[in-house]
């Protein structure tokens, strides 16, 4: 499932920035587009929404290491909490047994980092059951 967590992360953080050459190439293929947009490019807003197994399973340790999958997942989530921009918001999206939000969209500010991180930590993977296909379907809803 760490797998998956990764994955999510992925996808969003692939679209919070623009790099100076991605510019660059959209202003020599659409000039008139860019000429409308492109102080917007550089400020884009984003929101992260992060699906978390809470299973049981991820309380086994990662092959090798001291660490479990959960207190793993939860180092990397704060991690990446610390390298998103300000003013972009986080939704954090819990499943096992059922699927349901632990952290409500937020933005994140240098204020509400703490809390989120808070909320991070005191998440438990203790749920008899996986419900992939809940969260799939959750995020996409």
């Amino acid at each position: 499932m760490l797998a998956f967590l990764a994955f999510v992360l992925k996808i969003s953080t692939a679209f919070s920035q623009i790099s100076p050459q991605a510019l660059n190439d959209l202003q020599t293929k659409y000039p008139e587009l860019t000429s409308a947009y492109a102080g917007k490019f550089q400020n884009l807003t984003v929101e992260y929404i992060v699906a978390i197994d809470l299973s049981g399973s991820m309380m086994r340790m990662i092959p090798g290491s001291n660490t479990t999958y959960m207190d793993g997942v939860k180092a990397g989530l704060i991690q990446f909490l610390q390298a998103i921009p300000d003013n972009s918001k986080i939704s954090i999206i819990g499943f096992g047994s059922s699927v349901r939000w632990v952290q409500i969209p937020i933005a994140v500010t240098p204020d509400s980092r703490s809390q989120i991180a808070s909320t991070i930590n005191g998440m438990n993977a203790n749920e008899s059951a996986t419900d992939l296909k809940g969260a799939v379907n959750y995020l996409i809803e």
